[in-house]
Parts: C-alpha cells; sequence; structure tokens
C-alpha cells in the first residue's frame, strides 16, 4: 500500500514535467497527433474516475477523517469536482472517434506515459495488486483500508493532488494544440459524415467549422473542469495538513491559471479562389482509389515539379529556335564580294587611305618571271 501510494505520486509528478516539457519544446515532428490526443483524454478519464473512487471511499465514516466536519466538507467537494471533469474527459476521448489529423509513427512523452498513471491510481482504489483497465473487475478498497494498510490518508490526498495537477497541465497543452490544427485546416473527418450533396472524391476532408466548433467547446469545458478539481484538492491539501507540501507553497506563488478564454468559432484558412486541375501524377492515384491527403499532397508536389521541369526546358528551346532564325534570315555574301583579298582589306580601309595609295596592278605570273629574269641578266663583256 505505501508503495502504490509513492509510486502514484512520483509517476504524476513525472508526468507534470513532461506536461511542462512539451509545452516548452513542442510536439515531436512524426507524432500521431490525434492518436495521442485520444490516447491522452482517455487516460485522464480513466484516472480521473478512480481518483473520485478513491475520494468517496476516504468520505465514509469509517475513513476516520482528521479535522472532522471540515475535511469531510473539502473531501466530497473534491469528490464532485473530480467527477465532473473525468466526465468531460470522456466526451473529448469520444470526439477523436471521428476525427483524425495527418499520419504519425510516435507517440508524445505525456501520451507514451500517461498510461502508467492510469495503473497506479487505479490500483490505489482497487484491492487487487494486479488491477488495469482490462480487469476492471476488483473490488473497491474501503476507506479504512488506507489507514488498515498503514499509510495515511493525507498521502493518498497528495498523490491525487499531484495527478489533477498533472491533467490540467496537460489539458492546457492538448486544447491550444487542437486550437492551432483546426486553424490551419490539419482536422479531417470522413466523408461519409458530410451531406448527401457534397460529392468530394477523398476519403477524408477539412472538418467542418460546426464540427470544429463543438470540438473546441468541449476542450474548453475540460480546462474549466480540470481547473476546478486541481482548485479543490489544494483547499483539501491544505485542510489535512498543517505543513504545506512542494505543490501547495508553490501555488502560493504562482497560482494555477489554465488560461480560458471566451469560445469563439474557429478561425480557418481561406480556400484558394480557384483549385488548379489535378496533375497526372494525382490523377493516377485517384484512378488507384488512393484519397488519403498526404499522399495526394506528394502527388500535386511531384506535379508542380514537373510542370516546372517542362516550363524550363520549353523556354530553353524557345531561345535556341530564336538563334537559329536569326542566322537563317542574316544577309548572304553576294559572288562579287569573293575577291582577292587585297580588295576586301581595301574596302575596310577609309576613303582617305583608299585615294592616296593604289592598288598594285594585278600582272600574270608567267610575265612576272620573264621580266624578273631579262632584270637580272648581266651585259656582255
Amino acid at each position: 500500500m505505501i508503495t502504490t501510494t509513492v509510486i502514484a505520486y512520483s509517476t504524476a509528478e513525472r508526468l507534470g514535467h513532461l506536461a511542462y516539457l512539451t509545452t516548452t519544446r513542442g510536439y515531436p515532428p512524426r507524432a500521431a497527433l490525434a492518436t495521442c490526443w485520444q490516447r491522452t483524454a482517455q487516460a485522464a478519464a480513466i484516472t480521473g474516475h478512480c481518483s473520485e473512487l478513491i475520494l468517496r471511499q476516504l468520505a465514509e465514516p469509517a475513513a476516520r477523517l482528521p479535522r472532522g466536519a471540515a475535511a469531510e466538507t473539502a473531501i466530497k467537494q473534491a469528490a464532485q469536482a473530480a467527477g465532473s471533469s473525468w466526465q468531460t474527459w470522456r466526451a473529448v476521448a469520444h470526439h477523436w472517434d471521428i476525427f483524425t489529423t495527418s499520419p504519425g509513427t510516435i507517440f508524445t512523452p505525456v501520451a507514451a506515459e500517461i498510461g502508467d498513471l492510469i495503473l497506479w491510481i487505479g490500483r490505489l482504489a482497487h484491492t487487487d495488486p494486479a488491477w488495469s483497465p482490462a480487469r476492471n473487475h476488483s473490488p473497491l478498497r474501503p476507506g479504512a483500508g488506507f489507514i488498515d494498510g498503514g499509510t495515511g490518508i493525507s498521502a493518498v490526498v497528495i498523490a491525487l493532488h499531484y495527478a489533477s495537477d498533472a491533467l490540467s497541465r496537460i489539458i492546457g497543452h492538448d486544447r491550444e494544440g487542437v486550437r492551432s490544427a483546426a486553424a490551419t485546416e490539419d482536422l479531417y473527418v470522413p466523408t461519409r459524415l458530410l451531406p448527401a450533396d457534397n460529392d468530394v472524391p477523398y476519403r477524408y476532408v477539412p472538418a467542418p467549422s460546426a464540427m470544429l466548433d463543438e470540438l473546441l467547446a468541449t476542450y474548453d469545458a475540460v480546462a474549466e473542469a480540470a481547473m476546478r478539481a486541481a482548485s479543490t484538492l489544494d483547499r483539501l491539501v491544505l485542510t489535512l495538513n498543517s505543513q504545506p507540501t512542494a505543490l501547495t507553497a508553490l501555488r502560493t506563488v504562482a497560482p494555477l491559471n489554465t488560461p480560458c478564454p471566451p469560445h469563439s468559432p474557429a478561425v480557418l484558412a481561406a480556400p484558394p479562389a480557384n483549385q488548379p486541375p489535378p496533375g497526372q501524377v494525382e490523377q493516377a492515384l485517384r484512378g488507384q482509389g488512393i484519397s488519403e491527403p498526404a499522399l495526394l499532397a506528394r502527388a500535386a508536389e511531384l506535379d508542380d515539379k514537373t510542370t516546372a521541369l517542362i516550363g524550363s526546358a520549353a523556354s530553353i528551346s524557345q531561345r535556341r529556335a530564336k538563334a537559329c532564325g536569326a542566322v537563317k534570315h542574316a544577309p548572304e555574301a553576294s559572288p562579287t564580294d569573293r575577291q582577292h583579298p587585297a580588295r576586301l582589306a581595301a574596302r575596310d580601309s577609309s576613303p582617305a587611305a583608299r585615294a592616296a595609295t593604289s592598288l598594285p596592278r594585278l600582272v600574270p605570273i608567267s610575265h612576272q618571271i620573264r621580266h624578273s629574269t631579262q632584270a637580272r641578266r648581266r651585259p656582255n663583256r
């Protein structure tokens, strides 16, 4: 009994730390967010239900609460608040039966660790030391059993206090994550849930605003109920203990303040006015019956890259065609231009230079040889 209480306390404290890390660092990039949010909501509902059972057992006369009527009143208020909290968590878990997000492959740290909190709070509420949600046939632990087991009622309440604090931190971060996903149209519902006149060739479509409003309103209700449950446990711990715990001392410095903005319809990104027709790759996927948004988005990206490549190649071909056309339309040289190199060089010179110098007379080569031979002949002596 003492071991179960200590482990439940340590697990709740560790979960609260993981919730803080998730708040500061964000979700992992490959997290299956819809699966994680539903798993967290289900676990919180089970944990809250077990907490309510423990508190109601402690409110029995056999438990012999310290401080009499004040403690009895505080513990009944805490049990009622815990009951309201886990019921709103369960409503959120039911919503995730129809909503989904982009597929992921890993759990968030909170979703991976919250299962331990279920086990230890549940084993604190039931007599079976191997209790689990699948083995929910164990009898409840009576209020007097917490005293007979060697652990005080205050230790049990402190463990529930830390568990409630962790859940209030988790709902604050999850709610903002869901709001962000709704604003960027990252929440999807099956197409079969839409009215019959919506003919969409996909299995999933972005969730309509009416469904998003209902989901976000449920998250707002969970946040309010979780904060109320944590506040009542704050008062219960202070009633049972003359010395404040670390968590109650922290509350005096930094009160629990889960932001609860007034509910308003989800602000969705405006869709583009004109949707371009699907490319060949996307059409091929549709022909194969593929309707997953992630795969169709990759197909559209491939079509865009192919279109850009074809456009680049076409511009290069056009430039080459213009260059070849300019060469074909250039004026050809006339037969008269194919003259002696000297005449061509003279044509390039200035008019003044052509007037001062005249071209030498072209003499046949045979005459030049004969004339040069006579000129070099010696006279007879």
